[in-house]
């Protein structure tokens, strides 16, 4: 059987291929420029050096900042883990009823911001 996709579906991919594109890409310019030996971003580097990676662990205020960013990172993996497990467990078993509105709980905090920045783009005359 051969799958057949609609314009709207193919439109939905490559805006979504895009915008992975646009937040991914950047990293094929900021690793090359990250061993240039100058002081200011040339690509190609002309000299290549770990100048800036030896001055980054050289550093104890950076390693402590990635250490304590590693450790709040894996905390809250382990609480978001365990919470959004515990609610959907719940919302299996809940009725149909309470489902519903733990559901708009529980994603209250996606939708309030796009709220918020609606309302005030619209309060400051911003369009």
């Amino acid at each position: 059987m051969r799958m057949r996709f609609s314009p709207a579906a193919i439109a939905a991919q490559a805006a979504g291929g895009a915008v992975l594109a646009f937040l991914v890409l950047p990293i094929l310019a900021v690793v090359p420029a990250s061993f240039n030996a100058l002081s200011f971003i040339k690509l190609p580097p002309e000299q290549y050096s770990i100048r800036w990676y030896e001055a980054f662990f050289a550093d104890a205020g950076w390693i402590h900042a990635v250490v304590n960013s590693a450790k709040v990172a894996v905390l809250a993996t382990l609480f978001s883990v365990a919470i959004g497990t515990m609610t959907a467990l719940a919302l299996d078993r809940l009725s149909s009823r309470w489902r519903t509105l733990v559901t708009g709980l529980v994603i209250s905090p996606l939708i309030v911001p796009v709220i918020m920045t609606s309302i005030t783009s619209m309060t400051t005359g911003f369009s």
